[in-house]
């Protein structure tokens, strides 16, 4: 996918659950940076949640990562006056991966019934209207809505770069970064086939 000012490239791959658990999941760390956060207790997409995480992700055998890879044009990343408009700019891109790799995890979801998705750590379901939660009240979209990875205790630096072999980058300045990295995943029961592209609305790689 291309936009004006970036293009989006994907990248997946499979990993048994109990591998990535044991090998990409530290619980009381990333719980512990999202009580850092802004938004912690804010949003329901974000802890604290009602619900045990540990639980939450059994039952499953097989990941299915997917890393999308945001590449902006290099006269767009040194375009901006303000870090204000670099945060904005960064924000937008990241929205359009995480509204893309929504519709991309529905149609998963179907492929593999009894999956589960994580997908970006921002919800857009109630947008412009702000998250119910913020008046102590129910999900309005509680069969929609979904969580992220390293909400759940996963460590996003180290899936993206050892399975995807894509390292995150941060900006700096008032410049963007090279790129940015989104990365979901689908948590299914039973074996993962290799997936069309026709399924997943576009072209992506399987990291080796």
């Amino acid at each position: 996918m291309t936009h004006e000012a970036f293009t989006l490239t994907h990248v997946t791959a499979t990993i048994p659950l109990e591998d990535y658990v044991r090998d990409y999941r530290d619980k009381e760390r990333f719980m512990g940076y999202c009580k850092q956060c802004g938004q912690y207790g804010k949003r329901w997409s974000c802890p604290p949640y009602d619900f045990d995480v540990d639980t939450y992700i059994a039952g499953y055998q097989q990941v299915m990562i997917l890393g999308t890879k945001i590449t902006f044009d290099e006269a767009y990343r040194h375009s901006f006056t303000t870090a204000k408009e670099r945060n904005e700019a960064s924000n937008e891109a990241m929205e359009t991966a995480i509204k893309l790799m929504d519709e991309c995890h529905r149609q998963l979801e179907k492929e593999y019934p009894g999956s589960l998705s994580f997908t970006g750590a921002k919800c857009f379901l109630c947008a412009p209207e702000p998250c119910a939660r913020l008046k102590n009240e129910p999900c309005r979209h509680p069969e929609q809505m979904r969580h992220s990875l390293e909400s759940v205790g996963f460590d996003i630096s180290k899936t993206a770069s050892q399975l995807l072999g894509m390292e995150l980058k941060w900006a700096t300045g008032i410049e963007l970064p090279e790129y940015l990295v989104l990365v979901t995943a689908l948590f299914v029961k039973g074996e993962i086939a290799e997936t069309p592209s026709s399924l997943l609305g576009f072209d992506a790689l399987h990291a080796q």
